[in-house]
């Protein structure tokens, strides 16, 4: 980090990274993001159409897009015969199974923002004699003690004054718990969602709010005998991971509540990208292209890159909104997930407009 950060921009102290395992393997970092901003130009004048900018610059979702990154370059080693986490059922399949025994892991250095945040914020991590941080059958005990638990948050500016068009972390995990974090693209390439094995909070863990808010606002003792989500088609899930804290954490003084600049990194990256979060684009210093190798735009390029290789064909005309809409089992899924959430009276999942995503 210091080697990318020459000029010693403040890190934020908001930190996420992706881990896998392999078997008996020990758990190697794929993905990892610093930040706690988002683009101030996020109003719907703002957004833009070319797909080149990150709207979002928060560690977790960041990360994840270094994690998408990830995913591609292993379908890519499996194509090749390398090394790679990822299988071909049948020669020349253009679909794509992870092998046994490979798992995915988020570290989070604080509760996400947005419910498991306004519900952590002031409290002191909960004991641990329960050894939930050990349990492998993933049983949660959500806590619904107080009314608005388990809402809907759009996320705001740093100083709290402007209300983006964009949701909370809490709120996206939830949907990557259902959807998988895989995204519309890659539900094309792989025979089912990704999901999370385990998710580790550093900091203000407690476990009743980060399992409400990650995975288990579809609880039980909220929707009587029914779910408004039991119409799930295989392979979708609500996925539960086995969630814990480390037994010792601490902050370094080098690091900000907030900044301005978000630094993200992928396995097999030589150094770290560099974000100003005010404008989603790379900073200058770094390189003449400004635009992230992480924004939609570049992982459409990728995409279609990928899709000539194995024989898909994707017409040149097809935006990159089009060819998510491809994947019907996992767009209806995701429709399910946003109506169950109204029918619980969550609030309203706003998505950004249709234009966003009519680019190339």
């Amino acid at each position: 980090l210091k080697q990318d950060n020459k000029t010693m921009k403040p890190v934020s102290e908001m930190v996420a990274a992706f881990l896998v395992t392999r078997k008996s393997e020990r758990p190697e970092v794929v993905a990892m993001a610093t930040g706690s901003d988002c683009c101030l130009d996020n109003g719907t004048a703002g957004l833009g159409t070319s797909g080149d900018r990150l709207l979002d610059c928060h560690s977790v979702v960041l990360a994840r897009r270094s994690f998408l990154k990830y995913i591609y370059g292993q379908l890519g080693c499996g194509v090749e015969s390398k090394p790679s986490i990822f299988q071909r059922d049948k020669p020349n399949a253009t679909s794509f199974s992870l092998k046994e025994g490979v798992a995915f892991h988020l570290y989070l250095s604080a509760p996400p923002c947005g419910d498991a945040k306004n519900s952590c914020d002031g409290s002191k991590d909960t004991p641990a004699n329960r050894g939930l941080s050990l349990e492998t059958d993933q049983v949660h005990a959500p806590n619904f003690s107080t009314a608005g638990e388990g809402n809907l948050y759009n996320k705001t500016s740093n100083d709290g004054t402007v209300q983006l068009s964009t949701m909370s972390c809490s709120d996206k995990l939830l949907r990557w718990n259902v959807l998988g974090l895989q995204g519309s693209l890659l539900s094309h390439l792989l025979d089912r969602p990704v999901y999370l094995s385990s998710v580790t909070v550093g900091r203000r863990f407690n476990h009743g709010h980060i399992a409400r808010a990650l995975c288990c606002r579809f609880s039980i003792p909220l929707l009587g005998d029914k779910s408004p989500m039991e119409k799930l088609q295989n392979p979708y899930v609500i996925n539960h991971p086995v969630l814990g804290r480390p037994t010792k954490s601490e902050v370094s003084s080098s690091v900000h509540s907030t900044s301005k600049t978000a630094f993200i990194w992928s396995y097999g990256d030589e150094r770290m990208e560099i974000i100003d979060c005010s404008t989603g684009y790379r900073v200058l210093e770094q390189t003449g292209d400004i635009s992230s190798t992480y924004s939609k735009a570049f992982f459409y390029g990728m995409f279609r890159r990928f899709c000539a290789r194995i024989s898909i064909s994707i017409s040149d005309r097809m935006t990159y909104g089009e060819a998510k809409a491809l994947g019907t089992v996992h767009q209806s899924t995701k429709e399910l997930l946003k109506r169950s959430l109204r029918q619980l009276e969550y609030g309203e999942w706003k998505s950004k407009p249709h234009f966003v995503s009519e680019f190339y």
